[in-house]
């Protein structure tokens, strides 16, 4: 049993291998100021492709030939560097090139490849193996967007406002709500984000719970007291950003989002009218994560989230 009481066995718990912290969600205030330095890239995007293909570690394992998805966890989180058989098999299974399935690995070693090719006088232009490496992408930001909810915390990880890294939504229970921030941690960790977006809880038309309002509070004032700029978006905000598509509710956004990005279309809520006594679906929190994250990129860079 891992410390936390989530898991059966250790291995299983990534939560157990980070200490705790404070969470970290970002303020109006700071869209004015100066972007952060760009972000750089993952050592790998094996759980993106993975969750693209809607498959468990598991499922990814007995592919691999594996019997428990322990090895495909540690090669997710880099705990493990695979063998050149289980780098090409990940290529086979998701159809993607293994320096794109490894491209922080590959950047490092390309630019390792690079600085010998020119030491050695091989980089010349005209010749040499120089002129084969491929250049790295454009710059990028990366964003962490949380969305808290009574029973947990939706959240998305966006590399610019076209690819989605990561979504989900950690369920929590109502009394160990302190469990948030050490389950951020972990996402900070793994992705180590430029920013982190959330919701204004000064919002008057808020209808987020005094617990949650007083949660996001404490989440600011930590971000604040480690010099982290907070940006938050009210809902009418959110709901600015999706003008052009004429999405109101949060369940029209839902089906804008499920229509930009099909691989969280199979979670888009129950299309049912909610009444006042009925509790928000939990599948809400994930869309409406990815809607702050839109939202960023729409008020700082104005993108437009039209479905396709």
């Amino acid at each position: 049993m891992c410390r936390t009481g989530w898991h059966r066995t250790h291995w299983a718990c990534s939560f157990c291998q980070v200490g705790w912290v404070g969470l970290i969600v970002l303020s109006r205030e700071a869209a004015s100021r100066p972007s952060p330095p760009m972000t750089k890239t993952l050592n790998n995007y094996l759980r993106t492709h993975r969750k693209h293909a809607r498959l468990s570690q598991r499922d990814v394992a007995r592919a691999l030939g594996q019997k428990c998805g322990t090895v495909v966890s540690k090669h997710e989180t880099n705990e493990r560097v695979p063998h050149l058989d289980t780098a090409l098999a990940y290529e086979a299974l998701f159809r993607v090139p293994v320096r794109q399935l490894f491209q922080g690995r590959f950047e490092k070693v390309e630019r390792r490849v690079r600085a010998s090719s020119r030491a050695l006088g091989m980089g010349a232009k005209g010749s040499g193996p120089g002129k084969s490496i491929p250049t790295p992408n454009r710059p990028f930001t990366r964003i962490l967007s949380l969305a808290p909810h009574t029973k947990g915390l939706g959240y998305a990880v966006f590399e610019g406002p076209e690819r989605l890294v990561d979504w989900g939504f950690l369920e929590v229970r109502p009394k160990q709500r302190a469990d948030v921030a050490l389950r951020v941690q972990v996402l900070l960790h793994r992705y180590q984000p430029a920013h982190l977006v959330g919701e204004d809880p000064n919002d008057p038309k808020s209808r987020r719970s005094p617990a949650i309002k007083a949660l996001i509070k404490r989440i600011t004032s930590r971000a604040r007291a480690r010099r982290i700029p907070p940006v938050t978006f009210t809902g009418g905000e959110v709901r600015d950003a999706f003008a052009a598509t004429r999405a109101k509710t949060k369940h029209e956004i839902a089906i804008i989002l499920a229509s930009r990005y099909p691989q969280i279309s199979h979670r888009r809520p129950a299309n049912r009218r909610r009444t006042p006594w009925k509790s928000e679906d939990t599948r809400m929190p994930l869309f409406w994560a990815v809607a702050l994250g839109v939202s960023y990129y729409h008020h700082r860079e104005g993108w437009e989230p039209r479905p396709r």
